[in-house]
């Protein structure tokens, strides 16, 4: 008892430096290695991409293996915006809510977030082969800080020892709620008319945190949170009847910090759909792999039909942290479900996992 004692005090001490530095320190937003998964986490113009409703979700839990497991999870709706254009239906964009949480270690650091998305897509060619899609969001973030699971120095007893019935001076601040801007832009190429081997592809790039909120904990002091920018892209190409590669890349970069993500994605059509029968049965298999620069690699697998996506992916930790993490990093599970597409509107051609 007296050993897990003096372990709770050491993370509440190692915990309070990081809060009370942090005016220092540049924050870094969290991030999902399914990250088409959670499209509007990447870029607000994607709210424009669903030709149908599209329910998105993904869980994420990391650092198991070393402190009690941090965890993230977002769940997102979005709604296409269809408007009847010379004698014919449109889908012009979308709008979208989506909600955030993350939790650090044991509870103490809290983030949540509420987010509004909307999104406007503007075609350059009378195919609709080209697509330009400029999103925006508007949030709300709310930070909060749990006391109750610290324990300080003041609350020690010489006769015995840890006093629950001391409250410590903790001279900060325990939430902060502050307004978000974020945008994006996207640039979608469809593909028209089917060909042997045909090559579609799409290139976006977002900010976040546009309106620099100040997030910090102490009423007189500002700690501006810095700006977020996220360039994406990739390829899809059809190698034949049953399958398909999707080579991607991100790169972000936040206060001077970057980071870059490049890998694969490839999927197996399992047999040939029958568009009159509807069935939960899967009809592609997804696989892939990254590697996210001086972090991790990441695998995936998920299975995945015209109404829905189910994938898990797994980080083996290759940083300087592998000798205290065993390789163990993160595994995370997303789940889409959407509304069997109209055959009159194609569904752009991101990947959905």
């Amino acid at each position: 008892m007296k050993a897990n004692n003096g372990m709770k005090k050491i993370y509440s001490i190692v915990f309070l430096i990081c809060v009370f530095i942090s005016v220092k320190l540049q924050a870094q937003d969290a991030s999902f290695s399914q990250y088409y998964a959670s499209s509007i986490y990447l870029n607000p113009a994607m709210t424009g991409m669903e030709p149908t409703v599209a329910f998105l979700s993904n869980y994420r839990q990391q650092w198991r293996s070393i402190v009690v497991p941090y965890v993230t999870s977002q769940v997102s709706i979005i709604h296409p915006i269809i408007t009847p254009t010379g004698g014919r239906n449109l889908h012009v964009g979308g709008v979208g809510l989506s909600l955030l949480n993350d939790v650090a270690g044991d509870g103490n650091f809290k983030t949540t977030g509420v987010n509004a998305n909307g999104a406007y897509n503007l075609y350059f060619t009378p195919e609709e082969d080209q697509i330009v899609t400029f999103g925006l969001q508007l949030g709300v973030i709310q930070k909060r800080i749990d006391y109750t699971n610290l324990q300080w120095g003041e609350q020690y007893n010489p006769y015995i020892g840890f006093d629950a019935t001391v409250n410590p001076e903790v001279g900060v601040n325990s939430g902060k709620t502050y307004a978000d801007i974020g945008a994006g832009v996207m640039y979608n190429y469809v593909g028209f008319k089917k060909q042997i081997n045909p090559i579609t592809g799409f290139v976006g790039l977002s900010a976040y945190h546009l309106n620099s909120p100040n997030e910090s904990f102490y009423g007189a002091m500002v700690a501006k949170l810095p700006r977020l920018y996220k360039l994406h892209g990739g390829l899809n190409i059809q190698a034949g009847d049953k399958l398909k590669f999707s080579p991607n890349v991100l790169y972000m970069m936040q206060g001077g910090r970057n980071l870059l993500n490049t890998g694969l994605y490839a999927t197996f059509n399992l047999y040939e759909r029958d568009e009159n029968v509807k069935t939960l049965m899967p009809s592609e298999l997804i696989v892939g792999a990254w590697y996210r620069m001086r972090d991790a690699f990441i695998f995936s697998a998920g299975v995945s039909n015209e109404c829905y996506t189910i994938a898990f992916s797994y980080d083996i930790n290759s940083s300087n942290m592998r000798s205290y993490t065993q390789g163990r990093g993160a595994f995370e599970v997303s789940l889409s479900v959407r509304k069997a597409r109209d055959k009159r509107f194609k569904r752009f051609n991101t990947p959905r996992i």
